[in-house]
Order: structure tokens, then C-alpha cells, then sequence
């Protein structure tokens, strides 16, 4: 027999005979072993919470199978976009989906609740998707719209609108002269790509903008601001971009978390309660893994998409489990809707 062990707290709801369905987990926080390392992003081989290589994806599905077949459980799936389900390209406006995995998408979509959480607007990813009945969550998770069986939307940040788009509008001007730099406003959020840069001048761009957003678009700095409200920005890194999304405490985790309270209020009246599975490949699908490890602990499975196995990764991750491309990401959906 196997015990369930949590990170944080364990969920009040689990019936205690499901223990023996949950796998142990590490209780020191990945934060805590990087401070007490020494190790600094870029250093080292990626791994999982305890140090320990990231399994296989694909051992996930038969552990969410017998999960699953105690009859006291619900699965949801949630999908990162970009890198995930459809291959990182130079050209963000041809992002599309193939057609396989479109494919496999809309057969698991008709079998679990599925949302696709993406830092693209909402309505980006929905036109790339194409598929009614997903979840579509958008800006990182700060805007989402229901469908006919998930009757809840979520909008966060609307009262930074004005200085997301005073933001967008003044980098847009302070790049204008690197060749290979362009915006893309995100509704909620926006994104500074600089894949096509050349090397010698990404740096520049990248010390640029969060300069001007430091210096001119934190709390307390905007002169735009109406006065006695705090608002601001802040910028995160990630694949050949620069997120530059509304300083308040939201994230794709966050929003995660909403989405599975949700769905747990609703299962509830059939003493069940939902187990995640969350598949992502880059910084920010970071907070979606480390609420999931921390808030819900055995009852969820944050699979990375990573070359190698995540060597050489650059950054450490709280996720467990590893697949290497969207092409094995199409695969795992497709083997994971087969035993459904």
C-alpha cells in the first residue's frame, strides 16, 4: 500500500480510503532547495521537486487510470498553448494548431472537462483551437470564459486596462528600432518577442524594456494612474519573450485553482472530487505546477514539455513528470482519451 502524502495540507474532501491511490511527494519546496544549494537557474539539469529525474509522461496515464477507477474521481486536463500544443514558431500569428492533434484534442474534450490556458488573448488561442467544447482561459489566466457544462467566466486585472495599453504603446516606440522585435497585445497582458533579434541585441532589448517598465510602470510610478490607486506592471521572462502583464497577485496557478474549486462545489453532490492533470513548457506554466503540487498535491500531475528529458532546461521546475514535444504531447492525449 501506498500512503498519499501532501505538500501543504490535505484536501479536507478526500475520503480516507482513497489514500492508498496517491503517491508520495517531497515536502521541501523547490524554492527552499535552490536556496539551500546554492544552484541558480542555468545550472543545472533539470529535475523533479526532490531532486530526483522527471519520469516518463506517459507513466501519468495508468496512475490517473486507477485513480480514476476507485469511481471517486473526476479528471480535468489543462493545456498550455505555445510549445505545448502547437510547435514554437518565429511567426506568432502562425501558431496553428496541427491538425492531429486538433483532432485529439476535440475527442478528449468530449470526454473531460479540458481548458486550454494560454498567455495568447482568449479569443487568440480560441481562433487557433477552434473547438466549442473547451475552456478557454486567456492573459495568463486573468480572463476565461465558460462553456455549456463549466457556467462560470473570470475576468482579473480589468483596472489595469489603461496602463497595459500606455505600457504597450510606449515599448512598442522603444523598439521600434531593433529589427525582429514585435509586440503582441494580449488583452490583459501583452508579450515582447524577440526571437528573430539578432544575438548581439536581444540583451539590449531585454535590459530596455524592463527598464522603462521599472522605471515608468511600476506601483506608484505611472503618471497616468488615478490618484490614490496603485497599479502597475511587472515583467516576466520566458522562450524568446518578455511578459508584461499587471502587477497583482494572479497567475495561470491561480486561475487553475478557480477553475478546480469549481469543479469540486459540482462534484461534490456526487461525493467525488477532481484529480488534474496540467501539461505545459515554459516559466510561466511554472505557478500552475507549484499550485498544483502545494494546493492539491497527489491529486494532480504537472507534466512538462522539455527536449532531453528537461536537461539543459535553465531553470528548475515543479513539475514531475517530462514529455519532449508537442508531437509526444498529441500522443499522450490521444493514449490518455483511450482510457477514458
Amino acid at each position: 500500500m501506498v500512503l498519499g502524502i501532501f505538500r501543504c495540507a490535505l484536501p479536507a474532501s478526500l475520503p480516507a480510503s482513497l489514500a492508498h491511490l496517491l503517491y508520495p511527494t517531497n515536502p521541501t519546496p523547490r524554492v527552499s532547495n535552490m536556496a539551500t544549494t546554492g544552484a541558480t537557474p542555468g545550472s543545472f539539469t533539470a529535475c523533479s521537486h526532490d531532486g530526483a529525474e522527471m519520469e516518463d509522461g506517459f507513466v501519468a496515464i495508468e496512475r490517473v487510470k486507477q485513480m480514476l477507477g476507485s469511481g471517486s474521481h473526476s479528471l480535468v486536463v489543462f493545456l498550455d498553448y505555445d510549445g505545448t500544443l502547437s510547435p514554437i514558431v518565429t511567426d506568432p500569428k502562425a501558431a496553428f494548431l496541427p491538425e492531429k492533434t486538433k483532432v485529439t484534442l476535440q475527442r478528449l474534450a468530449g470526454l473531460v472537462p479540458t481548458v486550454v490556458i494560454s498567455g495568447r488573448a482568449k479569443e487568440t488561442v480560441r481562433n487557433f483551437v477552434q473547438i466549442d467544447d473547451i475552456i478557454y482561459a486567456g492573459s495568463h489566466g486573468f480572463k476565461l470564459d465558460g462553456t455549456a457544462q463549466f457556467q462560470h467566466d473570470l475576468e482579473v486585472g480589468l483596472d489595469h486596462k489603461d496602463i497595459l495599453t500606455a505600457g504597450f504603446s510606449r515599448l512598442e516606440k522603444a523598439v521600434a528600432d531593433v529589427c525582429g522585435a514585435q509586440l503582441e497585445w494580449n488583452d490583459l497582458c501583452f508579450t515582447v518577442h524577440y526571437r528573430c533579434v539578432g544575438e548581439g541585441e536581444q540583451e539590449s532589448v531585454i535590459n530596455r524594456v524592463r527598464k522603462i517598465v521599472e522605471e515608468e510602470f511600476c506601483v506608484g510610478k505611472w503618471e497616468g494612474g488615478t490618484p490614490g490607486k496603485a497599479v502597475g506592471l511587472e515583467v516576466r521572462g520566458g522562450k524568446m519573450v518578455l511578459e508584461v502583464r499587471p502587477s497583482i497577485d494572479w497567475n495561470k496557478g491561480m486561475c487553475v485553482s478557480w477553475v478546480l474549486e469549481k469543479m469540486d462545489a459540482a462534484l461534490k453532490k456526487e461525493n467525488k472530487m477532481s484529480i488534474s492533470l496540467y501539461i505545459g513548457d515554459d516559466v510561466t506554466d511554472e505557478d500552475a505546477f507549484q499550485e498544483l503540487k502545494c494546493k492539491y498535491g497527489g491529486l494532480s500531475f504537472g507534466i512538462l514539455v522539455a527536449k532531453d528529458g528537461g536537461k539543459g532546461l535553465g531553470r528548475k521546475t515543479n513539475a514531475n513528470f517530462v514529455l519532449d514535444s508537442p508531437v509526444a504531447v498529441e500522443s499522450f492525449l490521444a493514449a490518455l482519451a483511450d482510457t477514458l
